[in-house]
């Protein structure tokens, strides 16, 4: 479900030291401050929180188009017909690394345009966060190419939605050398500044333009992401909006839990994708995750796998060339031998900074203030429906009821049986079908994002 561009080739030849020099190269500075190291060079262009940097006219989606790529995607009964064209732009602006400095990051812009009166005057934003996403070059306004962004277009911005789906911090040409993975309050922020970016723009005659709705929502981290996003609203209104609904879907919201499960042992799908790219942010955010990589990694992973993640190169590509654990289709040989990390982080993991940190970051600590809703699948591998039972269970107790949807259970469904039959039935046929590692957690997008465009168009504003 990713785009990715051409690898930059790494001889086999290569010592380790200079191996090591060239991935560094490729995916990031070994520094641990957290700073942006390109800040001087950019200081005089860098403006306040949410400021627009500079904008780019990527493409417009005609209706054939968008029909065409639902037909690709094979989700037109999900989305239905698009009633809109959408315009879209890539938009960099101003934001601030995880230590308050100065920062660039990227966005999508997508704006219906077309005579229905779904695409036309003030309309309802969708604030996306994206998943995970092991490709440096991860860019949601490229619709031709990244199929996740091609769905949010299909469900969201041809039905009349004005999307917004920032790249994130350390993607598309930030100036930050690292991702702050699954660090929420990095994240949340970036997420309203490019929000922020968004309103400023100037949207044309002829198009929709911002209603006073909005609707949050994202995929995997992105479910972590918007549900982290929707916390920072209650505390950090942005001007001109109402916070009107919220959607996380298969997100991992209880982080310290998740944990506890990769170091029991639990088998997870992706395991040595997410583990290192949670190290490195909290290594480079917190500073004390571990003194030296030999500590968290196995040889030869600890040469160079603190720097490696995201990264231009395809992750298939990665593992070929021996920078992922050989052998393992399913990124899940964290632990043992030929795995990724090293025993002693399991042995002195209780109580260790690695927990707090994922303890820190968890969602399960706040009140939902505005309706929200979960969805997700009860046997994903990669990210466990645990998650979500746990962030429902948490919200009851302070006295809000969250619906939970479960895409293997038909019954958890909203209570319409056309819908139902649309949505487990269909779920069902491609899970089954989708033999790509990472493709039953991949194949619930569409279905949750379906049940979440229902879920608002059904919340009052």
């Amino acid at each position: 479900m990713k785009f990715r561009p051409p690898s930059r080739a790494l001889p086999r030849s290569l010592s380790s030291l200079a191996l090591t020099l060239l991935l560094a190269a490729c995916g990031g500075s070994g520094g641990s401050d957290g700073a942006d190291p390109t800040g001087a060079a950019h200081a005089s262009r860098l403006r306040e929180r949410g400021s627009t940097l500079s904008v780019v006219a990527v493409t417009t989606q005609d209706r054939p188009a968008i029909s065409a790529a639902i037909d690709r995607l094979d989700i037109r009964e999900l989305s239905g017909d698009p009633l809109c064209a959408v315009r879209i732009w890539r938009l960099s602006y101003a934001t601030r690394t995880p230590d308050g400095r100065d920062a660039h990051a990227s966005e999508a812009l997508m704006v219906p345009t077309g005579l229905d009166p779904a695409c036309r005057g003030p309309r309802p934003v969708v604030l996306y966060a994206h998943g995970t996403s092991t490709d440096l070059a991860k860019n949601m306004s490229d619709v031709k190419h990244d199929n996740e962004a091609a769905i949010v277009m299909a469900m969201f911005a041809a039905r009349g939605y004005i999307v917004v789906a920032p790249n994130y911090l350390g993607y598309d040409g930030s100036s930050l050398d690292f991702h702050p993975y699954l660090h929420a309050d990095s994240q949340s922020a970036d997420m309203l500044d490019g929000l922020r970016a968004a309103l400023a723009h100037p949207y044309p005659s002829g198009t929709a333009s911002p209603a006073r709705r909005l609707y949050v929502t994202g995929y995997s981290q992105g479910g972590h992401v918007a549900m982290a996003t929707l916390r920072r609203l209650q505390v950090e209104p942005v001007e001109g909006l109402q916070a009107t609904a919220g959607g996380p879907m298969s997100g991992p919201y209880d982080l310290a839990g998740m944990g506890d499960q990769v170091v029991a042992g639990t088998p997870v799908i992706g395991g040595t994708l997410f583990m290192p790219m949670v190290l490195t942010s909290f290594q480079r955010i917190y500073r004390d995750i571990y003194q030296h990589p030999s500590e968290v990694y196995q040889p030869p992973f600890d040469l160079f796998m603190d720097n490696l993640l995201p990264h231009l190169m395809p992750r298939e590509e990665l593992a070929r060339r021996g920078l992922l654990p050989a052998d393992d289709p399913g990124y899940s040989r964290v632990f043992g031998p030929g795995g990724l990390l090293t025993d002693s982080l399991r042995h002195s993991y209780a109580g260790s900074r690695l927990q707090a940190a994922l303890r820190a970051n968890s969602l399960l600590e706040w009140t939902p203030a505005r309706p929200m809703a979960l969805c997700g699948a009860r046997n994903d591998p990669t990210v466990a429906f645990a998650n979500t039972v746990a962030a429902r269970a948490a919200f009851a107790a302070r006295g809000v009821t969250v619906p939970a949807w479960d895409l293997e259970d038909v019954d958890s469904l909203p209570e319409d049986p056309l819908l139902r039959k649309t949505i487990h039935a269909g779920f069902q046929a491609l899970a089954r079908a989708n033999d790509q590692p990472l493709g039953y957690h991949e194949s619930a997008l569409p279905f949750c994002a379906a049940l979440m465009r229902r879920f608002f168009e059904k919340t009052p504003a």
